[in-house]
């Protein structure tokens, strides 16, 4: 199978089980917030969200290095199996013991401890997850049919076992059943396909496993940090209620994040990889087509949500969640710059710069934990949305500059065009206050014509994707 199409399979595939798993992961949480009420929801997530950073402490980076490393050579495949899962199983013991005595010590608010140690014991399962092998060949339908059970599974256990508040720690025990037996599944397949070498074999490896992985490592660490940073200062300062209206919202982005960010890194990482070894032109013209497509979609997609943030708040969680509609309006455009952005992170992984993709994180980190809680303080939970919108904005345009600047690039005439369109849609359906159907008709109208007009694209280029995605793998002239 060609380059072109194995990519296009894998997209699809892997597209396509991460948004059915997170439909069904989605339906469960959309069941807990009505059953637990805002203030039982958001303790829910603002648990959930310390799991959220004991997995990328357990990760660290190794997972990313295996999968660059087996996409370069797959005979080396059974070293690396071995070499990453006893790392990530020391990982996951310190981690543990780490979090059953921070909450001893009361480090954990006392109403959110029993769940955080629930969710905590997922550690140590997700020590052996093996997807990141099948991705590392790019061979992902073990991968897709794990991704669907895990929100099924999930999603039946919720909807028929948790009938009131007094029913938490059973449905945080479910979720950690709901990824334990997904993980059993394809390590098993993963074993018996691949197999796995003798530490004494793995043993030369280790030294190069652990120097690669660390800055890869505290960089999604320091992500995922920033990511659910406006929870915890939330989860921390304000009342419950507050936190479950901000983690309605949030959750949806973080739907958004799981199956559109973190289906293009997997997926783009080893083919940009090899395209970085092979050929640097055929590189930058990769990046440079899927930016100027992202830029494109990913404006209109945060058009879209804007103007449908009160029916998606209502239709998923009922009107009791209204505050967290203007939360919405406002976190979907940190997570338009997000998206945009990836493929620019995806490309300092590819081509072995993890210090600089290091640098930004930390950069990142710092304006999240200075903004936040200031911003939270003046403006409640909206406060922490306008963080978020702050600080993606300001990394997508450091990482687009220096995109720009060490390629020569012109590319951000493509973000600067699309930007101008969504602003002129965006104020002029607020002006209008037209209702939800004429209000999105006239807005998105307006953006695509703008662009026409502004020849950020031109309408043929859709229709010739399949052609411009073999110009840019060198498959076509």
């Amino acid at each position: 199978m060609s380059r072109v199409r194995l990519l296009v399979k894998n997209f699809i595939l892997l597209f396509t089980s991460n948004v059915t798993g997170q439909l069904f992961f989605m339906g469960g949480l959309i069941h807990l917030a009505r059953t637990l009420g805002p203030g039982g929801f958001g303790l829910w997530n603002f648990a959930q969200s310390w799991l959220m950073y004991l997995f990328r402490g357990g990760e660290m980076g190794l997972e990313v290095i295996g999968v660059r490393e087996i996409a370069r050579s797959h005979k080396d495949t059974p070293r690396w199996i071995t070499a990453v899962v006893l790392s990530r199983c020391a990982l996951a013991i310190v981690l543990l013991v780490c979090t059953i005595l921070a909450a001893k010590v009361g480090l954990i608010p006392q109403d959110a401890s029993p769940l955080v140690i629930t969710f905590a014991l997922l550690v140590i399962p997700m020590a052996f997850i093996l997807e990141w092998v099948f991705e590392g060949h790019q061979d992902l339908f073990q991968v897709s049919v794990a991704r669907v059970a895990k929100g099924l599974i999930f999603l039946v256990l919720v909807v028929i076992f948790v009938r009131s508040t007094s029913d938490m720690n059973l449905s945080a025990f479910f979720y950690v059943i709901s990824l334990t037996f997904p993980i059993i599944y394809v390590g098993i397949i993963a074993y018996r396909r691949f197999g796995s070498s003798g530490v004494r074999e793995a043993h030369p490896i280790f030294p190069y496993l652990w120097k690669s992985a660390f800055p890869v490592g505290v960089a999604t660490l320091l992500s995922q940090y920033s990511l659910f940073l406006g929870t915890m200062v939330i989860g921390y300062t304000m009342q419950r209620d507050q936190l479950g209206y901000f983690t309605a919202s949030h959750r949806i982005m973080i739907f958004l994040w799981a199956y559109i960010i973190s289906s293009l890194q997997r997926i783009i990482l080893p083919t940009l990889s090899n395209l970085h070894k092979i050929s640097s032109e055929s590189y930058q013209s990769f990046v440079e087509r899927f930016m100027r497509f992202a830029a494109l979609v990913s404006f209109g997609l945060g058009l879209f949500v804007t103007a449908l943030a009160a029916l998606i708040i209502r239709l998923l969680y009922s009107e009791s969640y209204d505050p967290s509609i203007p939360v919405l309006k406002v976190l979907v455009w940190a997570f338009v710059m997000a998206s945009i952005r990836t493929i620019l992170e995806i490309s300092l992984l590819a081509s072995d710069r993890q210090k600089m993709y290091l640098k930004g994180m930390l950069g990142v980190a710092f304006l999240y934990t200075v903004l936040t809680p200031w911003m939270v303080s003046l403006y409640g939970i909206i406060g922490a949305a306008y963080a978020a919108i702050i600080v993606e904005s300001l990394y997508f345009v450091f990482l687009l500059a220096l995109w720009s600047y060490e390629r020569h690039s012109d590319i951000w005439k493509t973000v600067v065009k699309s930007f101008f369109a969504v602003t002129i849609a965006v104020v002029a359906m607020v002006v209008t206050q037209l209702n939800i159907f004429l209000g999105i008709v006239l807005a998105m109208s307006l953006y695509v014509g703008l662009l026409i007009v502004t020849k950020a694209f031109y309408l043929t280029e859709f229709v010739e994707f399949p052609k411009l995605v073999r110009v840019v793998l060198g498959k076509e002239k």
